[in-house]
Formats: C-alpha cells, structure tokens, sequence
C-alpha cells in the first residue's frame, strides 16, 4: 500500500485489453500508479501480492464476474477496506443495486468520460485515506489507553503494594511503639519499686543521729537516686512526646506559686554552688493564669538547671514578663520567661543539635557535667505542645539566654488552696503524731522493703497500720474489719490492686456501708496510671517513690475528707 504522499496505486481489472489501456492512460496521466488484472482470478492474486489504494472492476468477465471478485474482496481479502468503483457497460439499475450490495462504493457507466473517472477516483480515494487515517488514530488511541491502562493497572497494584506495604510499616512501627512503651512503662515500675525502699530509707536515715562522714553518704545516695529518677521520668516523657500520648491539661495557677517553688528549688542549688540567682516579675504581667502548671514548672526547671549546672560563677536570672505586642493580638496571655546566665556557652555549631534528645555541646560536656541530654529535648517539645516558641541566644565562653513565650488564659478568680507540682494540696497543719484520734490504716503491698517502708514512715504516729500481701486479703480483711484509709498497691500476686479496688466498691454497695478511701500507692507513674486507678474506684493515687512528707499529708488530707 502506498503512503499517503503518494497519489494512489490502483488495480484495473477488465477483461478488455483496449479498455485496460485506455484506463491506464487516464490514471498514469494525472498521476497515479497502475496495475492491470485481465480476469477476477489475476486480480485476487495480485492483491495478494500488494494491496491497492483503489479497485477499477468490469462486471462481464470469464470465470468469475465482478460481484463474485467485489465479494470475495470484502469477505476474504487482507483489504476489505479498499473501495472498489465498478465500471461497466450494464446499465440496469438492478446491476447497479447489486454492485453496491456486495460492496462497491461506486458505478460508472460505460462509456465514460476521463473527467469522471479521475473525479470519482480522487474522491473516493481521498474519503478512503481520510477513513485510514481515522483508522490509524483510533488503533494508536486504543494502543495508547492500552499502555495507559497497563500503566495505570501497573501504578495501581504498584499504589496498592505500597500501601500495604505501609500499613504493614505502620502496624509495625505502632506495634514497636507499643512494646517500646509498654517496656518503658514496665522498667519505670520495676525501677521505681526497690527506689522507693532506697529513697525512702535514706529519708529515714536522715531523722537518725549520725556522724558527718554518715551524713555526706546518705546525701550522696539520696541525691543519685533523685537523678535516677529523674532520667527515668524524662524517658518516659519523651517516649509518650513522640508517640502522640502527652496531652497538656488546664488547671488554674497562681504564678507567684511557680516564682516561689524555683527559689526553693533550683534557685537553692544555685545558691549552694556560689552563683547569684534572681527572679524578677515585671509590672503587668499576668499572676492568675490557666494553664499546665506541671508542664510549665518542667520546661522552667530544666531550663534554670541547666543554666546553674553549666555556670561556674557568675548569676543566673530568671526574667518574668508580658510578650510582645504582636502577639497579644492572640485570644489569651502570652507570658514570655528568660533564662540567663554567664555560663560556658554554646558554639554556633552546637547551637543547631541541642534540642535533640541525647545531645549536648560535646563529648566532654557530658563527661565533666553529666546529664542525660534530654532536658532540652523535652522543654523544646513540651514549648511546642503549648503552641508557644523557645529560642537561643548564646556566645561561647560568655554564657547563655532561653527564651520561652507560652500562651495562657488569664484567670481572674483568685485561687486559695496553694498546690505542689503533682496537684496534691500542701499541708499546713501538724504531723500526724500529734493527733488523738487513731487512724487505722490497711496496706496492701506485696515488696517487704516497700511495706517495711511504710512502717518505718508511721512508726511515730497515731497511725494503726495492717500489712496484706495481695488484693485477695485485702478484700477479705475491708470486710471483715473497718479501715479509716487503703493503701492499695496496684501490681501484686494473686489478686491485683485495680481487681481488689472494684471488690470492694462492690461489697460496699451490695451491703450499704460507706466507701472507705482507698488510694493507690503505686510505681505505675504515667497519667494513664492513674485514670485507670480512679477509674477502678480508687480517691487517689500517690507515685513511688514516695516522701515521709508526702505520705504523712496524703493520709491526713484523706482522712479530713472523710470527716
């Protein structure tokens, strides 16, 4: 077949030799190419062999006529698109109903004129190569959307791999989370347990006379455990941080509170290490504010004890102040806190890794401050979770300034009970072995040490203490017996605290006697611990480690609620 540069190839069949070159003349005259067929069966041949743009078909020949040749071309041919114009001395409309029944797209009447032949030619070869070329498209169009949709097919099983893949990579990632957490939240417990017995007995050791040397050791043991737990707190707050699980909660405060818990803490450190240390509130800053105090108190706390560890003389100030006025424009109060101090500094450098976990200026940092290298890590997160800013302004050798800016809403009721970091209520009154009236106390807790503990805390107080080993007693001993207060622990053999907890709610009501207090007294120290103490009956739920102090107010702030 002939490209479409060409001006056609055409088959001439006819059986007349004169009327075979008198049509060759017409055609190679304007242009066209020819081939000559004397007979049907030379021109199926011959197509065999080349197919034509066009056909020229005499009806009256030997053998097969051309209705005969038109159908087997459009039945069996490789080119039953080829438009064949038959030209023929029969006249007889039913000749001409058939030519075009059996295919022809045209009939010429012999005798005919050069000017009509070349015209019906040219149209019908210009309609046929306006229908190949249409054909063409359409067979590239559907090999595009085939390869399209192979692709598509291919980038959806692809997509579909991916995703799975993904979510396998999610699941697993949860499913490391989850185990990361759950054996986080396993070693703080197991931590906690034999750190109660050690913190708490060097609370003890420090009522008993001893020599100086005896004191200089206890301090020392007391002052790692806290370190201890500190870190163990500060893993605990960055795995929760990175996995979603910190929320922040909204209590109201009183700032002044905040002011004065830094002078008697870190300010104290600071003190004890030679450096003047300084808080200054300036004038309209809000006092009376609504917020997380707790989170607010660790970003403060971190910040101020990095200052006095990492300054070796000098001052350290603590600057106290409304925010920028852009940023009052916000809804609430933006308060803005400065941490300065004339300490070591830190290099351009170190400046763009100190607030990722596990870093410090350098090696030797590490080595002559100590310190894990999450402090920073945890307050710039923590800054984030309030939706506020924290930036550095430090030169090397000369010391350093934080600056955090933290949205509030201010409160104007004015706050009476004055609160401690965990949210307990301080007391103000005396200890409770000057108290007449006995409180019988039910300790349920399965560590010697830790029951030991608490025995020693009471030994000179009102207090009347039974010890149980597990939930199942201690169940068994709130029905037999009436208790003023529970200390429940709520990981123990045989039957837990949280099952115990829910026993007892259950007998009370079955029988109609009032809810004796029960507090947890546990080393499960994530929030979520605690919902789920309250959750399972407890009135509340105190962390171990545990102070003399704070378990002595804890029992009388119980026992007060019950008269």
């Amino acid at each position: 077949m002939t490209s479409f540069g060409d001006m056609g190839n055409i088959l001439i069949v006819d059986d007349n030799p004169a009327n075979l070159e008198l049509l060759q003349s017409i055609l190679t005259g304007a242009g066209f190419r020819t081939r000559p067929a004397i007979s049907g069966v030379l021109a199926l041949r011959s197509i065999a062999v080349e197919k034509p743009d066009l056909i020229l078909l005499d009806i009256m020949m030997p053998k097969l006529n051309g209705f005969d040749v038109c159908q087997r071309i459009k039945e069996g041919s490789d080119c039953p698109e080829c438009p064949v114009i038959f030209i023929s001395a029969k006249s007889d409309p039913l000749d001409k109903v058939r030519a075009f029944r059996v295919g022809g797209v045209d009939y010429i009447t012999k005798p005919f004129s050069p000017e009509e032949v070349l015209a019906r030619v040219r149209t019908h070869l210009s309609h046929y190569r306006l229908h190949q070329r249409l054909a063409e498209r359409k067979q590239n169009l559907e090999h595009l959307v085939h390869e399209r949709t192979a692709a598509l097919t291919a980038a959806n099983k692809a997509l579909q791999l991916a995703t799975e893949e993904a979510e396998a990579a999610t699941k697993k990632a949860e499913a490391a989370s989850q185990a990361k957490s759950e054996f986080l939240a396993v070693m703080s417990h197991e931590i906690r347990t034999p750190m109660n017995a050690i913190i708490g007995m060097g609370d003890l050791l420090t009522e008993t006379q001893l020599s100086s040397e005896q004191r200089n050791y206890v301090t020392t043991f007391q002052r790692a455990g806290d370190l201890l737990l500190d870190l163990i707190d500060d893993i605990l707050d960055i795995s929760r941080i990175e996995s979603g699980e910190m929320v922040l909660e909204t209590a109201s405060f009183l700032l002044k509170d905040v002011v004065q818990r830094l002078e008697m803490t870190v300010g104290q450190e600071a003190i004890k290490k030679g450096l003047a240390f300084s808080i200054h509130v300036a004038e309209k800053t809000p006092l009376e504010l609504d917020g997380d105090l707790h989170r607010l108190w660790q970003i403060l706390a971190n910040l101020i004890s990095n200052a006095v560890k990492f300054t070796n003389a000098g001052v350290v100030t603590v600057e106290i102040e409304p925010a920028l006025e852009q940023q009052q424009n916000e809804d609430g109060a933006w308060v803005c806190f400065r941490v300065s101090d004339t300490g070591i500094g830190i290099s351009e450098e170190q400046k763009r890794a100190i607030f990722h976990p596990f870093t410090q200026g350098d090696s030797s940092v590490t080595r002559r401050y100590g310190g894990s290298g999450l402090g920073l890590a945890i307050a710039r997160r923590l800054v984030d979770l309030f939706g506020g800013t924290i930036s550095l302004d430090s030169t090397l050798d000369k010391g350093s300034t934080f600056e955090v800016i933290l949205p509030f809403k201010e409160n104007d009721e004015c706050i009476n009970s004055k609160q401690s970091h965990d949210g307990s209520v301080i007391s103000s009154g005396s200890d409770l072995l000057v108290e007449e009236t006995s409180c019988r106390i039910l300790l349920a807790e399965d560590s010697e040490d830790n029951a030991l503990l608490v025995q020693a805390f009471l030994k000179n107080t009102t207090c009347q203490l039974t010890m149980v080993e597990n939930g199942q007693m201690a169940v068994e001993y709130c029905k037999n017996e009436r208790f003023d207060l529970v200390l429940m622990d709520m990981q123990m053999p045989v039957m837990d605290g949280y099952t115990a907890t829910r026993a007892i709610r259950n007998w009370e009501k079955e029988i109609g006697n009032p809810p004796t207090p029960i507090v947890a007294l546990t080393a499960h120290a994530l929030k979520e611990d605690e919902k789920k103490s309250l959750d399972a009956g407890c009135d509340g739920h105190l962390t171990k480690p545990i102070r003399k102090r704070r378990l002595l107010d804890a029992i009388k702030q119980y026992r007060l609620s019950v008269s």
